[in-house]
C-alpha cells in the first residue's frame, strides 16, 4: 500500500505544499511492524528493564510534566528478558550539555560488552563498540550538534541488522554507520557516562527477516550535501537497514508541484549528482528507502541547496559586498516592466546579481540571475515583491531587504 503524504516547507517565509509519496512514522500509521518494546514510562516505574549499573528510577520531569528514566550518574539500563538481534532502538535523550554524555546501547551482551550510539559531553555524536573490560572504541562520528537556546532534547535513532550499524539524530542531516561483526545479538538499554540525564519514548522495533514481507525500511537519515556548482549539487544519501535488505533508494526534489519529483535512483547509498532547477531560489533533497517488495519507508528529513551563481567559484576571497540599492519597478518601453537597482561594491568586484521574485500573494518566489543591474520583465510579469543578492567571483554575497513593488 502506497500512502500520498502532504509535505509543507516554510523557507524564507513561503508556505509551499508539495504532494510526495512515502509513509510517516511507523507508529503513526500503525504498520505492521513488530514491536519489541514501547515505554513512555508513564506508569511511573522501570518494570521492564534491569539495572546493570548505576543508581536508576522514574522521576517526573516538572519542566516537560512527563515521567522520565533518570539517573544522576554513571550507569546502564537494559532491557528486561531475551535479547534480540537485528532490530532498530529509538529514544528521546535529555543530557546535560557540557556534563554528560549518553545514548542507547544495542546488543548488549551479559560480560558487559555493547554498541552505543551516545551523544558525548562536547555534543559530538558518537557510534562506539565497549569491551567487556570497558575500553571504548570509536567506530564513527558526526560534527558537534549545534543546539538553539532553550535545548532540551535529542532524538537518537540507533539500528543494528547482521553487522550493519546506522545510527542518526532525528531531525537533522547527517549518519553515524560502521559494519562490526564483534556481537551478534543482545537486549537494548539507556547509557550514561556522566549526569544527571533523562530518558523518555523508547521504542525498539524488530528488523529480523520475516515472510511475508510486509516490513517498511527504517527511515533513511537526512542526506547530506556535499558539493555545490553551478546547475547542479552532489548529495551523500546515508545507508538505512530493512529486514530483508534495501534494493534501491528514490532522491526527491522538492520546491513547487511543478518542480518537484522523483529525480534520481540509486541501487545503494552513496554520492550522487543532481540537476538543480534553475529559477528556483532553493531546492530541497528527500530520500526515501524501498525493499524488495515494494515496501517504502518514511522520506529522510530534507538537504536543502541554496540556488548557486551561474558561474564556477574562485575561491581565496572572503570579504562580503556591500548591500545593492532597493529594487524599484518602472514601465518599460513597449509594455512591462524594469526592475532595477543600484550597484554593489566589493573588494574584487561584483560578478552578478540575483534577483528573486515573489508572488503579490505571498506565494512561491522565483530567481532570476543577470550580470547588470537591471532586468525587463513582461506586462503581466510584475511580481508583488523582490530583493536583490550581488555576488563577487567567490560567491561571497549580500542581500537587500524584501520591498513591495507598485
Amino acid at each position: 500500500m502506497r500512502v500520498r503524504k502532504l509535505l509543507v516547507m516554510m523557507t524564507a517565509g513561503l508556505l509551499t505544499a508539495v504532494m510526495l509519496p512515502g509513509r510517516a512514522s511507523a507508529a503513526e500509521f500503525g504498520d505492521p511492524a513488530p514491536v519489541l518494546l514501547a515505554d513512555s514510562f508513564d506508569d511511573g516505574t522501570l518494570a521492564g528493564w534491569e539495572p546493570v549499573s548505576g543508581s536508576w528510577d522514574a522521576a517526573l520531569d516538572e519542566e516537560w510534566n512527563a515521567t522520565v528514566a533518570r539517573t544522576t550518574g554513571p550507569g546502564l539500563l537494559r532491557t528486561a528478558g531475551p535479547g534480540w538481534a537485528d532490530y532498530a532502538v529509538t529514544v528521546d535523550v535529555r543530557p546535560t550539555p557540557g556534563q554528560t554524555g549518553a545514548g542507547v546501547a544495542v546488543r548488549v551482551r551479559p560480560d558487559g560488552s555493547h554498541y552505543r550510539m551516545v551523544i558525548r559531553n562536547d555534543m559530538v555524536p558518537a557510534l562506539q563498540y565497549v569491551s567487556a573490560r570497558g575500553t571504548v572504541q570509536t567506530l564513527d562520528t558526526l560534527p558537534a550538534l549545534v543546539t538553539p537556546p532553550g535545548w532540551r532534547s535529542a532524538r537518537l535513532i540507533l539500528a543494528v541488522r547482521g553487522s550493519t550499524l546506522v545510527g542518526y539524530t532525528a531531525g537533522t542531516g547527517g549518519a553515524l554507520f560502521a559494519r562490526d561483526v564483534r556481537l551478534g545479538g543482545g537486549p537494548a538499554a539507556l547509557v550514561s557516562y556522566g549526569g544527571p540525564v533523562d530518558f523518555d519514548n523508547v521504542r525498539v522495533e524488530s528488523y529480523a527477516a520475516a515472510q511475508p514481507d510486509i516490513r517498511y525500511p527504517l527511515r533513511p537519515p537526512g542526506a547530506d550535501v556535499v558539493r555545490v556548482e553551478p546547475g547542479y549539487a552532489t548529495i551523500r544519501v546515508h545507508p538505512t537497514i530493512d529486514d530483508t535488505g534495501v534494493t534501491d533508494y528514490v532522491v526527491y526534489r522538492t520546491y513547487t508541484t511543478e518542480s518537484s519529483g522523483v529525480i534520481a535512483t540509486l541501487p545503494a547509498a552513496g554520492t550522487v549528482r543532481l540537476p538543480l532547477d534553475p529559477i528556483a531560489p532553493w531546492m530541497n533533497f528527500h530520500v526515501m528507502a524501498r525493499d524488495a517488495a515494494g515496501n517504502e519507508s518514511a522520506l529522510s528529513h530534507w538537504a536543502t541547496v541554496p540556488q548557486p551563481p551561474a558561474f564556477p567559484r574562485v575561491p581565496g576571497d572572503t570579504e562580503r559586498p556591500g548591500a545593492p540599492g532597493l529594487p524599484t519597478a518602472t514601465p518599460a518601453p513597449g509594455g512591462g516592466w524594469t526592475i532595477s537597482w543600484a550597484p554593489a561594491t566589493d573588494n574584487v568586484g561584483v560578478v552578478a546579481y540575483h534577483l528573486y521574485l515573489y508572488s503579490s500573494s505571498g506565494g512561491t518566489a522565483r530567481i532570476l540571475k543577470t550580470t547588470a543591474n537591471s532586468l525587463t520583465l513582461g506586462a503581466n510579469s510584475l511580481p508583488g515583491s523582490a530583493l536583490v543578492t550581488a555576488y563577487d567571483r567567490s560567491w561571497n554575497e549580500m542581500s537587500t531587504i524584501m520591498v513591495q513593488l507598485p
